[in-house]
């Protein structure tokens, strides 16, 4: 049986190996923020949501920090549009670093 870090190291590769669809999802989030306002704003919100807690708990708090981070400007600090897509896409170049 695999010890418990050789279980941990294959679940963090699965979130590694899954990172280019969450990039594809972020930037289809950010592309209709300009013209889905409405719908956008939540499902990022969501996404980082998500992101947020499986990066934290698979030991990628830079990540997790910065997912959390949108979906707090979002969901509590009703961020701009162009505070958003900043952060949104802050967050993309570090998921592009992984």
């Amino acid at each position: 049986m695999n010890s418990l870090e050789d279980r941990l190291a294959a679940v963090r590769l699965r979130f590694i190996a899954r990172v280019p669809d969450e990039i594809a999802e972020f930037e289809a989030g950010l592309a209709a923020l300009m013209t889905q306002v409405d719908t956008a704003r939540p499902m990022l919100a969501d996404q980082a949501h998500k992101l947020a807690g499986g990066a934290g708990m698979l030991g990628f708090q830079e990540i997790g920090g910065m997912a959390s981070a949108v979906d707090r400007a979002i969901r509590r600090d009703g961020a701009s549009v162009v505070e958003i897509r900043e952060r949104v896409e802050q967050l993309l170049m570090a998921l592009r670093a992984l």
